[in-house]
């Protein structure tokens, strides 16, 4: 299974404690573009989802957003280079919960960690090596908490523990659902509730059939919270009974045309918002049952299954 590395200048002045992680780090030969050329060659194996650029910072750590095109303000970096690319950066709620204190830079460097960072991406990208580059000026204080980051994303998100979460949030539903009739406020509770469920249930069949999404944060990379990418990833791998049911329930959810719920993320968030999609869609109430048809088959082949999985997939993490 691939795996997470760090990578770092050869001035860093806490690389011990880097390396207490047990996380692999690389560094960087004194001669840099040296070291870059060594770091594109390890990466060129393809053995790394995610790594992580570091370098000191004195004052507050700051999550890199862009490697620009640009060394010293004075000339390019790579003379035919696009102008920047977008590193990868945590979503708000993962810096508030697990990188506190850590903020997104909207701003960038010119100094030689752009310089690195960008000719690594931009290999990458030439390459078409799809991983996560994550860079950051990192105050000593908040190495912990960068730790912390990569071990949670690293942690393996089996479709057990997945559809454990899917069926709480099912649960809360049919608890609420005889008393929606007449309620919007709690029909708006209700419909986050079995949206949230059915999410997870695809997430939890997509990881059960497919092992590589095993890493939570390759799953979340991929599918975000649309409903319709997940649907199009289960048709590769039937049956189809379930593709016909999928179908069936997708038709009756208020989406935007991209495959995202209207005015979910309002509601994911504790925000009204504009509910009107909601308040216009079918009532969930008229069409749970295709929900719980959809529910009840992924419950069934996960757990008849799940020891035969943990065996092939998990016993040696």
């Amino acid at each position: 299974m691939k795996s997470i590395l760090i990578y770092t200048l050869p001035t860093y002045p806490h690389l011990d404690q880097i390396k207490r992680s047990g996380i692999e780090v690389f560094v960087l030969d004194q001669k840099l573009k040296k070291g870059i050329k060594d770091l594109e060659r390890k990466l060129s194996r393809g053995d790394y989802y995610f790594i992580l650029g570091v370098a000191d910072n004195k004052g507050k750590s700051k999550i890199e957003s862009k490697a620009v095109n640009n060394f010293n303000s004075r000339k390019k970096v790579i003379s035919d280079g696009p102008g920047e690319y977008r590193m990868f950066c945590p979503d708000k709620e993962d810096r508030k919960n697990i990188l506190p204190g850590i903020e997104k830079n909207g701003a960038y460097t010119t100094s030689f960690c752009n310089y690195t960072m960008y000719n690594i991406q931009h290999y990458l990208s030439v390459n078409e090596i799809d991983l996560f580059h994550m860079f950051v000026h990192l105050n000593s204080d908040d190495i912990v908490s960068i730790q912390n980051y990569l071990y949670e994303i690293d942690r393996p998100s089996s479709p057990l523990s997945m559809l454990k979460k899917a069926q709480a949030w099912r649960k809360t539903y049919d608890l609420i659902e005889p008393q929606l009739e007449g309620d919007i406020e709690l029909w708006l509770v209700g419909t986050y509730c079995i949206i949230q469920a059915l999410e997870l249930y695809l997430k939890s069949y997509i990881i059960f059939r497919n092992p590589m999404y095993l890493r939570m944060n390759l799953i979340k990379k991929d599918f975000k919270h649309n409903i319709k990418k997940m649907i199009l990833e289960i048709e590769k791998y039937g049956p189809e009974m379930l593709r016909q049911d999928l179908l069936v329930v997708y038709k009756n959810l208020p989406t935007d045309g991209s495959g995202n719920i209207k005015d979910f993320t309002d509601l994911r968030y504790g925000r009204t918002g504009d509910v009107t999609s909601f308040e216009n869609a079918n009532s969930i109430a008229d069409y749970s049952a295709d929900f719980k048809k959809v529910f009840d088959y992924i419950d069934k082949v996960i757990k008849e299954n799940s020891r035969d999985y943990y065996d092939q997939h998990l016993k040696k993490q």
